[in-house]
């Protein structure tokens, strides 16, 4: 890819319309479509990365979703309208994804791992609930949510129950990780840092819902590790352009600034 600018955001967790959240979601995403961003700053962005859990729950049948997200999927398609490419990636609450964004848009779906050299920098993304190893219990239970026969299942059922089951569970299994927030940060800037040992320069994760942004010296180069936060709580992005990132909130305040150059 070219010269860009780059949005990166995870953890929304949309649900209802009427939720404080969507609603200052589906204003950051018309302010994107004008070509701003909050505090003024002139976007000119040419791609946006949604890292996981952008829906809390998420079952579609072909044209068939769930209501209360066809308001953010016309905004999806408002942005693909003014040229921005889209790049969607699964979380532990939304994912077979495929089914519906790949055969009816242009968006770009990622069930794990993203790796995209932007600018000339090698970038590794990913939700990152793959991240903490030790909670085996809940790396087991992704691996059988994700089997096909899983898939077939949810699949048979009516879908009044499919987006009534979806919900009910979302709100029993919110985040109950192993690791407390702060740890989780630590396990994946230990990642991070084997991923700069691998050649990539910026590595960018949602899942933990902590907003933190780190620059590390590897070899003599700035390296950057960053959480991207939630919208349930810190209303947070990250902002590329230039080889400099920029974490802020949807006030305009700036969080964390790392330089690549």
């Amino acid at each position: 890819m070219g010269k860009m600018g780059a949005l990166f955001v995870s953890d929304t967790h949309l649900r209802k319309g009427k939720d404080e959240n969507y609603k200052k979601f589906m204003e950051f995403l018309s302010l994107v479509i004008r070509g701003q961003l909050p505090g003024g700053i002139e976007g000119g962005i040419t791609d946006v990365f949604f890292l996981g859990d952008i829906f809390d729950f998420w079952f579609a049948r072909r044209l068939q979703v769930y209501a209360e997200f066809r308001p953010v999927l016309e905004r999806m398609a408002e942005l693909q309208e003014k040229g921005i490419r889209i790049h969607l990636f699964e979380g532990n609450h939304d994912f077979f994804l495929k089914d519906y964004f790949e055969e009816w848009t242009n968006i770009f779906i990622y069930e794990d791992w993203g790796e995209l050299v932007l600018d000339g920098y090698r970038f590794i993304m990913a939700h990152g609930d793959l991240i903490d190893h030790e909670n085996r219990r809940y790396l087991f239970l992704r691996k059988i949510l994700r089997t096909r026969a899983f898939y077939l299942f949810q699949r048979s059922l009516p879908l009044a129950w499919v987006w009534f089951l979806a919900g009910f569970s979302s709100d029993l299994g919110k985040e109950k990780r192993q690791l407390g927030e702060e740890r989780l940060v630590e396990k994946m800037r230990e990642f991070a840092r084997k991923c700069f040992a691998r050649g990539y320069e910026v590595a960018v994760f949602g899942h933990c819902h902590l907003p933190r942004i780190y620059v590390e010296n590897y070899e003599g180069r700035p390296r950057v590790f960053v959480v991207l936060g939630d919208w349930l709580n810190y209303f947070t992005f990250l902002y590329y352009r230039n080889g400099i990132l920029s974490l802020r909130d949807i006030t305009g305040k700036n969080i964390g600034t790392g330089h690549l150059g």
